[in-house]
């Protein structure tokens, strides 16, 4: 993502079928993509299937996230790729490490 100059720091993004979305088109694009079990996947789907409401829902998530990250202590990505050959590196729950580049 970050070589085809999408700043992770700023926004997700979601490659499908060779397409990039980011932000708000990633948010929506995930909500056409979800199931519809249980209430909150209704929820979610239903909110976000419309891009209108996915580009206003957009950035308020992503200061939740920042305020979180904040909160944790936690850096920026960017921050995580100082000194690091192929790229930042997390791990996530259950040991498994995810590539970020």
């Amino acid at each position: 993502a970050h070589a085809a100059g999408y700043d992770l720091d700023e926004g997700m993004v979601l490659k499908l079928d060779g397409a990039f979305y980011y932000g708000d088109a990633c948010l929506n694009r995930l909500a056409l993509l979800s199931t519809r079990s249980g209430a909150f996947n209704r929820l979610t789907a239903w909110s976000f299937s419309n891009p209108s409401l996915a580009r206003l829902a957009y950035p308020v998530l992503r200061g939740g996230r920042n305020l979180a990250l904040w909160l944790l202590g936690r850096g920026r990505l960017r921050e995580a790729d100082v000194g690091r050959p192929g790229g930042a590196v997390r791990q996530r729950a259950g040991g498994e490490r995810q590539c970020l580049k």
